[in-house]
């Protein structure tokens, strides 16, 4: 998909604020932490059901009534995963994502929704994307909604930009299809 600059600097009708300043602010509102350094227990990766994303997601809510929205998860790590995946997903050994991104710093996935809580569970789940499937997600980094599905999609692309440039340790995987 072809991002045009000018599409990308539009302003929202709701809060003026261009699309490129509220995923900048995002991209800072993106803790450096890594989810083990943490003391806290993850509810992602100790519960999997639908109740508890959607109190993962609580924290996040504009309460405007907007649907489409981009998140970032930071997703786990196990010993083995560039096997598995190569497995599971039938890969040849040239594709270089899964081994990148097993031994990057951390794994983060860039997803946009309509559907959010539903497409968050379901990568919880095992049955969303197939970076998700390998990489389980363990916390929701944020969670932004936009007005029009467009704008998410534009919204997913650049945030997976910046990400990558704020991080570059880091995996950034990015979903370009709306679940």
């Amino acid at each position: 998909m072809s991002v045009r600059q000018d599409d990308l600097d539009r302003v929202h009708a709701g809060d003026r604020t261009p699309l490129s300043q509220q995923v900048s602010d995002v991209v800072e509102r993106i803790p450096d932490d890594h989810y083990r350094e943490l003391t806290a227990v993850h509810p992602l990766q100790a519960n999997h059901d639908l109740g508890t994303v959607l109190a993962e997601c609580a924290p996040f809510a504009d309460w405007t009534g907007r649907t489409d929205a981009v998140y970032v998860l930071e997703c786990t790590n196990s010993p083995g995963a560039d096997h598995a995946a190569r497995a599971q997903l039938g890969l040849q050994h040239s594709v270089e994502w899964p081994r990148e991104a097993s031994t990057a710093e951390r794994r983060l996935y860039v997803g946009v929704s309509n559907r959010v809580a539903i497409s968050i569970w379901q990568h919880v789940a095992g049955v969303g994307a197939d970076f998700c499937a390998i990489f389980p997600p363990a916390r929701i980094l944020d969670l932004s909604f936009y007005d029009r599905p467009s704008e998410a999609r534009h919204a997913a692309a650049m945030t997976a930009e910046m990400v990558r440039e704020r991080f570059p340790e880091d995996y950034v995987a990015h979903s370009e299809r709306r679940h």
